[in-house]
């Protein structure tokens, strides 16, 4: 199955949960199917060509009893098809969809320490005046940044870190040195 199998399952799941208004419903038993078809055994068991797709079914069925029959019918087609692996992907796919529609952008926020809860609001916040749509964010650590964050939302890149501030502060101290230097020249 391609990329684009993975979009066209996600629209159709959207379609489902927004005629029946069910976004809610949909995205916990997407999160509930991803995390058990997530565990390598039970993944290992679902490709596994040996075994009947009745018997994965059967499991399936009974692993996730606290999931819509709708969502375990999208299981039972992808593994007849044999694409379950490609679960993740659609759920990625109705994932966006649904931000798509509540006007929610999705963001990665890297830091050099583990930001607080508040603090995480904060950027949040911020991030929410640049880009102009409510901003969700996962937040990471990383040992390159000496201070500040750097946050990708959607196709932006806001690069609020220290190391590029300073970066930014060697330049203007550079370019206003070069050009002091050929305004002395004019005079001598």
């Amino acid at each position: 199955m391609s990329i684009v199998s993975s979009k066209r399952y996600a629209q159709a799941i959207f379609q489902i949960a927004s005629e029946e208004k069910e976004f809610d419903q949909w995205s916990q038993d997407m999160e509930s199917m991803a995390k058990i078809i997530g565990q390598p055994e039970f993944m290992a068991f679902l490709i596994a060509k040996r075994i009947p797709v009745s018997e994965k079914n059967k499991i399936i069925n009974d692993a996730l009893l606290d999931v819509g029959q709708l969502a375990r019918n999208l299981l039972y087609i992808l593994i007849a098809r044999d694409a379950i692996k490609q679960l993740s992907e659609i759920v990625i796919e109705y994932q966006q969809l649904l931000d798509a529609h509540n006007g929610i952008a999705r963001g990665e926020v890297r830091t050099a320490i583990k930001i607080t809860p508040k603090l995480t609001q904060d950027i949040s916040s911020i991030l929410e005046d640049i880009i102009g749509k409510q901003v969700s964010i996962n937040s990471s650590l990383d040992n390159g940044i000496i201070g500040g964050f750097v946050a990708k939302v959607g196709d932006k890149l806001i690069d609020a870190s220290t190391r590029t501030r300073l970066g930014n502060l060697r330049r203007n101290i550079v370019n206003s040195t070069s050009l002091t230097v050929e305004n002395n020249d004019l005079f001598n």
